[in-house]
């Protein structure tokens, strides 16, 4: 670590280019490019929010189209309008 500088918490410019935004269980995101690591399309509900051992915090999302398909990110990227806007 660099002396003076915080690796622990971005700057506050940071959360802005990431989009901020408040995100709870129910919302309904769509991937920017319509597949997240599949062919299925459709929006994805988030299910669940945690944060992980080392304090980073995640969401767990569910294919409406079919729940049996879920997903983990970490909230900054659901939050990356580049990667995902919010449905609704």
């Amino acid at each position: 670590m660099f002396r003076g500088v915080s690796t622990m918490h971005p700057p506050t410019t940071w959360s802005r280019l990431k989009g901020s935004g408040h995100v709870e269980a129910g919302q309904q995101f769509m991937p920017s490019r319509r597949t997240v690591g599949t062919a299925t399309v459709g929006t994805w509900r988030v299910i669940e929010l945690f944060e992980t051992a080392d304090g980073r915090s995640c969401v767990r999302l569910a294919n409406s189209l079919d729940p049996s398909q879920v997903k983990t990110f970490a909230r900054a990227a659901l939050l990356d309008r580049k990667l995902f806007h919010r449905v609704g």
